[in-house]
């Protein structure tokens, strides 16, 4: 049965154009998602470009906020720390957690 491991809240102190996400404790197979707002409107695409395997599940925007969610799987008890970027600049927060049991293969 799944359950959430560990989460984890990032939040920038000066305003950005990408966020490192810091990961909370997982393992080899769990579920990693991240949740991620910005005070603004998402500008251009956002992209994932600290390390690989990440898949960005959706975005979207108003002229007063934007969010996006992100999956992986993950591949050891290591992963590296996402940094996750779009052109604009401005407040970013996001949520990780690690759900054990999440991702099961047939």
């Amino acid at each position: 049965m799944a359950a959430i491991r560990d989460t984890l809240v990032t939040q920038l102190t000066t305003e950005a154009a990408s966020i490192t996400v810091e990961l909370p404790a997982h393992a080899s197979g769990d579920l990693l998602l991240i949740f991620g707002a910005k005070d603004i409107a998402l500008s251009g695409a956002l992209t994932e470009t600290a390390s690989s395997g990440w898949i960005i599940g959706g975005s979207n925007s108003s002229a007063g906020a934007g969010g996006w969610w992100a999956y992986k799987v993950a591949a050891n008890s290591s992963e590296t720390d996402p940094n996750f970027s779009q052109a604009d600049v401005d407040s970013l927060m996001a949520v990780a957690i690690s759900i054990q049991g999440g991702y099961v293969t047939s």
